[in-house]
């Protein structure tokens, strides 16, 4: 009797022993299945996230290749590369407004950093201007301002990409505002120097001898009338002539003293079929007005001075052909414009317009009779 219960109580024992192995057998085999499972959800969400950066990039891309063939501002069939550049260079794309860089602080002497390079890979082709570019940043950055002109003015002449190409414009027209458009005079600056105002002497007189308008030495010397001019009173007088340069692909004017880029404007120019003409001209004696009155020779149409309808805008300055298609050819000029988003485009008739704030500096530089302008 004890040994049947001894039996039975093994068997009972075994059973138990049999009931926990399967339990743990099957606990072992539902933790595995749902490691697997969470792992194939796992996966599948990281082939989804990377499906969706690859669409992402590719969304992004498109963008990027849609907006770069279709420049804003183009409106004619010879494209204004300027104003592409200055989109690729800087985010603000406001190149067809004017080519500036960021603003000269209070203090007249630049020290923000100004537009770096294009960094190149080893296998493409350098520029001929490359080394003064980097030359002229450096002195920039510097705060060397004669420094900076003379290699940027260089390295422009000689050939840049078209993004460092604008970036060396940028900084020139900064550049002139400090050591051009100030009462400033640079030591060993070889364009501007000062001048003693002898007994007898007129600001007209003056300025023919230095080759530029009066207006300009009342400009950059804070004169309101000519009249009022002082035996030994200190003027800055500037060395000219300047004479201008017009590329008409680029829709882009450089006004040159000597060799040194002083200004660069956006200009715009002759539609298909009235292109302004390719050659060397000058700005004609006694051609450039104020205000000046205008009667549309399509239309009959009569315009008076300081009509704010008036399309020639704020000041004229009349041209004469020299050479090239330009030879002999009249009725040509450079002007303001009262439809600025026409400039960086070709739809005038022929002529050269500027906007109004470029134009009015412009003519303060422009000699008659002396200044050429050369279009190419």
């Amino acid at each position: 009797m004890a040994g049947k219960q001894m039996f039975s109580k093994k068997n009972s024992t075994v059973s138990w022993l049999l009931l926990l192995l399967v339990i743990a057998f099957a606990g072992v085999v539902i933790y595995r299945y749902s490691i697997e499972d969470s792992g194939d959800s796992a996966d599948e969400a990281a082939q989804q996230d990377a499906v969706q950066l690859v669409n992402d990039g590719q969304d992004a891309g498109s963008a990027g290749v849609a907006s770069e063939s279709r420049p804003a501002g183009v409106q004619s069939s010879r494209e204004n590369r300027a104003h592409q550049d200055a989109g690729s260079a800087n985010p603000s794309n406001q190149e067809t407004a004017r080519l500036t860089a960021v603003e000269p602080m209070a203090n007249a002497e630049p020290t923000a950093v100004q537009p770096a390079p294009v960094v190149r890979s080893a296998n493409q082709v350098g520029f001929p201007g490359d080394s003064l570019f980097r030359q002229g940043l450096d002195a920039w950055q510097n705060e060397d301002v004669l420094g900076a002109r003379d290699c940027l003015s260089a390295a422009v002449n000689a050939g840049l990409s078209d993004q460092d190409d604008l970036a060396a414009r940028a900084i020139l027209n900064q550049c002139a505002d400090l050591w051009l458009f100030s009462s400033r005079v640079y030591e060993g600056d070889s364009c501007c120097r000062r001048y003693t105002v002898r007994s007898g002497d007129l600001l007209a007189n003056i300025g023919r001898d230095c080759g530029v308008p009066y207006a300009l030495l009342m400009r950059l010397n804070n004169i309101s009338r000519p009249e009022s001019l002082q035996a030994g009173q200190s003027l800055k007088v500037v060395q000219g002539p300047f004479h201008l340069a017009v590329d008409r692909d680029r829709c882009l004017m450089s006004v040159y003293l000597g060799d040194i880029l002083v200004r660069s404007y956006p200009v715009g120019l002759g539609a298909p079929g009235r292109d302004t003409p390719i050659g060397l001209w000058r700005a004609a004696e006694g051609r450039k007005q104020l205000n000046p009155a205008w009667t549309d020779p399509d239309t009959g149409e009569h315009f008076y001075a300081d009509d704010p309808q008036n399309p020639l805008g704020s000041r004229w300055i009349g041209l004469e052909g020299l050479s090239g298609d330009a030879e002999g050819r009249v009725g040509f000029g450079i002007h303001g414009t009262i439809n600025p988003e026409e400039i960086g485009r070709a739809v005038s008739r022929g002529c050269i317009r500027l906007h109004n704030h470029d134009v009015e500096e412009l003519y303060d530089m422009v000699s008659d009779g002396v200044s050429e302008v050369q279009v190419y």
